[in-house]
């Protein structure tokens, strides 16, 4: 229904716990949930006073019900919890504290959901690791229906082998896991809607990977002939990427402990994938043996190579490029990264490559962010023609980094000379932080070029300081205001406000916000 949907870890209310934030945009960048106190998210779990973290998220397409879990330590010991909630904000699932998903006095953590679609029911299927014995950990499970726990209050034993065992990933009613110990090696089990295991799958679940070495950071995703597996593996000294294809049946398709997807010189740190006819992946690369750089490859179904050998150049210059997210509009490729050209501090650019692994634009990409600070961890979803990227920001830090979330909108291929960013509307942001000594940061948007006036009054309506008094670009905008009138003097501590005009060929827009000075 042309929204997005972002949720978030948020240390706002730091002192009192960490919470898991939703916020739901609308195609023209609006937000749905903007209620009293809800510009900035809408919390999905409860201020308890504990840390609600390891948070994973899951929506089945073209609908409106998004489940969230984390861990929470509020019994003295780190336990399992899920939510769901609406698109218009409403608690669904428990209208307290959300459901525990598995009763125990030993930890459990890092839990993971997915949903499947059962004739027009959705299934929510859980995961965690449940330290029962602290050295022998195991892997838990619950199923999630109509906010009904189906596998009992503690949950379902989903395998528990000798030593411990690292939950990677779950995908509909797929666990994959990796063992810990001197190697590390991955496993996966498919279970039955009662959370045995499925037919034809042992009760400790398929070795997907017993090799030597180390085996770690395991994805998967399903493809035609079910699902595929891919890690970084340390079998040959250096890290390779390695994937398997395991079918509904538990057996595999490749040859037994994987093959090498990419095995150049020195590490290769895969990233992510996507399915579209074919395997494609975009990862780190450390060949230079300098910089990573970013790479890409399309596979065939056999794992076979279809672009050059090793992969085509999506961006390698004499800086590091880190953390690559790829997706696509079904022929072209649009890959976001971490970019460190300029410096210390990173830029969030992009290049969009054709069917045939080609660039399209010039060979540095193009720059969706270069704000001050950093920005970092690109995730992307393309819908309609767009591609959608948020993204961690650091430009409103000081001496301490402050993470913030940015949403920007692109149009996947417009003009290999002009990609064409979509500025969201003109708004005015509230300062942060708020209250402040001395210095605060005041955020601006505009959906076109336009003459902007930026001022601070008292709370007698009388200006103190001019921020901004000039023509200026479309899209975001930060300013900071040190405490300082237009004389240069400290103001004293109380109430102000930051009022925001502009004028374009639309006409005019003004919007004004209360922030208090609390020296």
């Amino acid at each position: 229904n042309d929204k997005k949907i972002i949720v978030w870890e948020d240390t706002r209310n730091a002192g009192y716990g960490f919470q898991i934030y939703y916020q739901v945009v609308n195609d023209d960048g609006s937000f749905e949930l903007n209620g009293v106190d809800e510009e900035n998210g809408k919390a999905i779990t409860e201020l308890t006073g504990y840390d609600q973290e390891s948070m994973d998220a899951d929506i089945y397409p073209d609908t409106d019900l998004l489940a969230v879990v984390w861990e929470e330590n509020k019994l003295g010991y780190k336990q399992v919890y899920g939510q769901a909630v609406d698109l218009e904000g409403n608690k669904i699932w428990s209208q307290t504290e959300g459901l525990q998903l598995g009763e125990s006095s030993v930890e459990q953590v890092k839990p993971k959901i997915s949903i499947v679609d059962n004739s027009g029911t959705s299934e929510y299927y859980v995961g965690w690791e449940d330290f029962t014995d602290f050295m022998d950990s195991r892997i838990m499970g619950q199923k999630i229906v109509d906010g009904n726990l189906e596998w009992g209050t503690e949950g379902k034993t989903i395998v528990d082998r000798d030593g411990n065992d690292q939950l990677c990933d779950v995908y509909q009613n797929y666990y994959v896991w990796q063992s810990i110990g001197y190697n590390r090696n991955i496993f996966c089990i498919m279970v039955d809607e009662n959370g045995d295991p499925a037919p034809g799958w042992d009760a400790e679940g398929l070795d997907i990977c017993v090799e030597v070495g180390n085996q770690d950071n395991a994805r998967i995703m399903e493809v035609p002939d079910g699902l595929l597996i891919v890690w970084d593996d340390t079998r040959n000294g250096s890290i390779d990427v390695y994937g398997q294809i395991v079918t509904p049946n538990g057996t595999t398709l490749w040859t037994d402990g994987g093959i090498p997807l990419i095995d150049a010189d020195n590490d290769q740190n895969f990233a992510n994938m996507i399915y579209n006819d074919a395997i494609y992946i975009v990862w780190e690369d450390f060949r230079s043996g300098f910089f990573y750089d970013i790479y890409m490859q399309k596979f065939d179904l056999d794992g076979n190579e279809i672009w050059q050998a090793d992969g085509v150049e999506v961006i390698v210059q004499n800086s590091f490029q880190e953390s690559p997210y790829l997706v696509s509009d079904g022929s072209d490729f649009m890959v976001f990264w971490e970019d460190y050209a300029s410096g210390d501090e990173s830029e969030l650019l992009a290049q969009i490559l054709d069917e045939n692994g080609e660039m399209m634009l010039s060979n540095t990409g193009f720059t969706v962010c270069s704000e001050l600070k950093n920005q970092n961890a690109p995730k992307a979803v393309y819908e309609g023609g767009y591609s959608y990227v948020i993204w961690e920001d650091t430009r409103s830090s000081g001496k301490t980094d402050i993470y913030n979330v940015y949403l920007q909108k692109l149009e996947f291929f417009a003009d290999a000379d002009d990609p064409q960013v979509h500025h969201p509307g003109n708004e005015l942001m509230q300062n942060y932080p708020n209250p402040f000594n001395p210095t605060t940061n005041i955020d601006f948007s505009l959906k076109q070029d336009s003459f902007v006036s930026l001022n601070i009054y008292n709370i007698r309506g009388q200006k103190v300081k001019t921020l901004v008094s000039d023509e200026m670009q479309a899209g975001y905008h930060s300013v900071v205001w040190n405490g300082t009138n237009d004389s240069g003097k400290s103001v004293s501590s109380g109430m102000y406000f930051s009022s925001f005009d502009t004028n374009d060929e639309n006409g005019d827009f003004t919007s004004v916000k209360k922030m208090i000075l609390l020296k």
